[in-house]
């Protein structure tokens, strides 16, 4: 039997849904999209810390997390970037009515590796595809993960997406996507800024440089 979840969803770049530990459990299971792995990682630390439990993190792309809680998976608490997938859980009653919240705001990154790294005025029309050369721009793919979605949507906006469909590399995730551009494997890559490494003052390190696409 399909256990009943509590949740809040985020709307404007993340959704957020949030359960009450189930009872007599000290652990919370949080599936959370990729995108916020750094974070909820911070925060199951201080859990831990101020003797709370223990909070356990999965993460992978939001359609995929909402089938498995669909499917059964026992999660006490989801977080996601996708208002469309809250909706669909909702649809089939597996979010507590008025558990929805929105939490906090992510910002789209267009990166590039630090050793190649390029400046680009993001406006519409922008020579993004000139730029790639015969490298391919790594982001999640759309269809099931609402980074790579509004990576798409922002493209669509600047007007640049059309000649870039096919030079698209396609992850599971946005932390893959990011992987490959670390690797050298393409040239540039569109993500969540939660997921950029954060060192002093400002989102850059050794591996990656930064542009922001949104707020």
């Amino acid at each position: 039997m399909k256990r009943l979840i509590r949740r809040a969803a985020f709307v404007a770049f993340l959704c957020l849904t949030v359960t009450a530990p189930r009872a007599g459990v000290a652990k919370v299971l949080v599936f959370a999209a990729s995108s916020t792995t750094n974070v909820i990682e911070d925060l199951n630390r201080l859990f831990a810390e101020r003797g709370k439990g223990r909070a356990l993190g999965s993460f992978g792309s939001s359609g995929i997390m909402a089938r498995q809680i669909e499917n059964g998976a026992p999660a006490d608490i989801y977080l996601t970037a996708d208002v469309k997938w809250i909706n669909y859980l909702v649809g089939k009653a597996l979010v507590t009515a008025g558990s929805k919240n929105d939490l906090f705001h992510n910002r789209l990154a267009l990166i590039a590796p630090a050793r190649r790294p390029f400046r680009l005025r993001i406006r519409y029309g922008f020579a993004l595809y000139d730029r790639l050369g015969d490298s391919p721009l790594a982001i999640a793919d759309p269809q099931h993960s609402p980074a790579g979605r509004y990576a798409r949507m922002a493209l669509e906006t600047l007007g640049v997406w059309k000649p870039l469909t096919k030079r698209t590399a396609r992850t599971n995730n946005v932390r893959e996507a990011l992987a490959l551009v670390e690797r050298g494997e393409a040239a540039a890559g569109i993500v969540m800024a939660a997921v950029l490494p954060f060192w002093g003052w400002g989102w850059s390190s050794p591996v990656i440089s930064v542009n922001f696409l949104a707020t």
